[in-house]
């Protein structure tokens, strides 16, 4: 990030009960590995297949044969000779047992795979409905009103259908619902995702999805709902501007109650030519006019945005905007104007990486991370104690089974969603960022709950 945050200073989460703001353990919070799948009891044990002896009573002697029957050795039943017949008997016992045993190893198997999640993309499936197969994706996190923690992902099942899969540090447990409001509204399949959690107050908080409508594939679409009420209605920025076919989304509310009040939503400009619009909540006339926002922007490229809290000697609320014009670009609201400050150099990205950024202030250093996913996952980092980028991709062993170009989100309070190679199919995982004020580690915490 250019200078002018090197004279920055965060603000400390620790002075305000903020639900949003990071405070300065925000990635203590201790969350429990995804749930494993259910184990089965072992299969049944083969039974003995060995035939019954023919046996006779002790000191018992064979019974003398008749005056026509053939000699002992002779005899015959069945029409065959004792010995031929006897094998003959053996050897179809055996069979009939194997068939048996087969059977009740076939039922229990059969048994087996009906209880157990399928294969491929199965472990990221709803129960009627599978995830999208490289959905793309959108994070949030907040506080509810009993002051429990909650982080939350969106993304798109197969039938078009929204979905949130929202954690709860109190139960450890993901709880998977469909986003969706009275009336014929469907999704663009494969849109474009951006959410965010909009903070009035410790008992007032909206969440707002911002999506591309199906009908034409360029209206953007917005579901709206509230911490009291779960209900998901039409935001009052729904359907107010035309993208471009299949644009990429973006999108700011108020993260905390220090953090900047600006609300807006980012969309490719219809033209094609490049740019991307912004269209600003205007709350007093509950207008969102929009205006030209950023510019050589790669089609369908992604965009990101993050908070940066006021810091001493600037009380400003900022907002920050990443972007990729063939390199990563930033530009940031400093209270009064945006600035434009061409963001970490060398940084070079194809079409199809994911773009998510990060904030922390920890021991009044202010940290900003933007992960990104061409070929491999990168982070560029702001370190407001050096006052300057760094970038690197090497020692990001936790994402070496990220998907290449992986659609990416991130909340703010460190956890990360990508898809991963699962080993039979691809999955949506969370990973966990540490920030011990010198640097940043990662660790995989395990598939997303997906399940209703």
């Amino acid at each position: 990030m250019a200078q002018e945050y090197s004279t920055l200073e965060v603000y400390r989460p620790e002075a305000s009960p903020l639900p949003e703001a990071v405070p300065g353990q925000f990635y203590d919070p201790k969350f429990a590995d995804a749930k494993q799948p259910p184990r089965y009891s072992s299969l049944p044990q083969v039974i003995d297949s060995t035939p019954p002896e023919v046996y006779y009573t002790q000191g018992s002697t064979l019974p003398p044969p008749a005056p026509n029957d053939q000699s002992e050795q002779d005899r015959t039943v069945c029409g065959l000779k004792r010995k031929t017949f006897w094998i003959v008997f053996a050897v179809l016992l055996v069979i009939i047992i194997a068939a048996a045993v087969g059977g009740g190893v076939g039922g229990a198997l059969s048994s087996k795979k009906k209880s157990s999640p399928p294969s491929s993309t199965n472990s990221t499936t709803t129960t009627s409905d599978p995830i999208l197969p490289n959905s793309r994706i959108a994070a949030i996190n907040y506080t509810d009103a009993s002051n429990v923690v909650h982080h939350r992902v969106y993304f798109q099942g197969a039938s078009l259908a929204l979905y949130q899969s929202d954690f709860s540090a109190a139960t450890n447990n993901w709880t998977v619902s469909r986003v969706n409001v009275t009336g014929n509204v469907t999704a663009l399949q494969g849109t474009a995702l951006s959410a965010y959690a909009y903070y009035h107050s410790a008992a007032d908080v909206d969440f707002h999805l911002y999506f591309m409508d199906a009908s034409d594939g360029t209206s953007v679409r917005e579901f709206y709902s509230t911490l009291s009420n779960s209900t998901w209605t039409l935001g009052d920025g729904d359907a107010r501007h035309v993208a471009r076919q299949n644009s990429t989304l973006a999108s700011y509310g108020r993260a905390c109650s220090a953090c900047s009040s600006s609300n807006f939503y980012i969309y490719e400009g219809p033209d094609g030519d490049g740019t991307a619009d912004a269209a600003f909540r205007n709350t007093g006339a509950s207008s969102w006019p929009s205006t030209e926002f950023l510019t050589g922007v790669v089609e369908g490229s992604a965009i990101a945005t993050a908070p940066v809290p006021p810091v001493a000697g600037n009380a400003n609320a900022q907002v920050a905007v990443y972007w990729n014009n063939g390199q990563l670009r930033e530009m940031y609201y400093n209270g009064s104007a945006w600035v434009y400050t061409g963001g970490p150099s060398g940084t070079e990205l194809d079409a199809g990486s994911g773009i998510a950024a990060l904030t922390q202030n920890v021991d009044d250093v202010l940290f900003v991370q933007v992960l990104t996913t061409s070929n491999a996952v990168t982070m560029d980092m702001w370190n407001g104690s050096a006052v300057e980028w760094s970038s690197r991709s090497a020692g990001l062993g936790a994402f070496d089974d990220v998907v290449v170009r992986s659609p990416i989100a991130a909340n703010q309070l460190g956890m990360i969603y990508m898809w991963m190679d699962a080993g039979n199919g691809s999955t949506l995982a969370e990973w966990k960022m540490t920030n011990d004020g010198t640097d940043v580690s990662f660790e995989k915490v395990g598939p997303v709950g997906l399940e209703m």
